[in-house]
């Protein structure tokens, strides 16, 4: 079984960010939205604003928008870039 030690700056810092954010929400920081805004050009990106966080100072970070009744599906197409689908979830009983 393979097992795996993460651990540096890039974990810590999606640590604080998880810390900071808000239920349901997926909270950006300012290099991840600036990726994925290049990626996915038609996302819905919403400033947060600057946040401090712990051992890294004031951040600029976003939230990714996505309507209560949508999905989202995050896929990577090739070595180079994602393929972010949200669409409509249709609820019946």
């Amino acid at each position: 079984n393979p097992r795996f030690c993460l651990f540096g700056d890039t974990v810590n810092t999606a640590s604080r960010m998880e810390t900071y954010s808000e239920p349901n929400m997926i909270h950006l920081s300012d290099s991840a939205a600036a990726e994925l805004r290049r990626q996915v050009p038609h996302v819905k990106l919403t400033p947060r604003g600057r946040i401090e966080i712990k051992g890294k100072g004031l951040m600029s970070t976003h939230w990714l928008e996505v309507d209560q009744n949508s999905t989202l599906d995050i896929s990577r197409k090739d070595n180079e870039s994602l393929e972010l689908v949200i669409s409509e979830t249709n609820e019946r009983e």
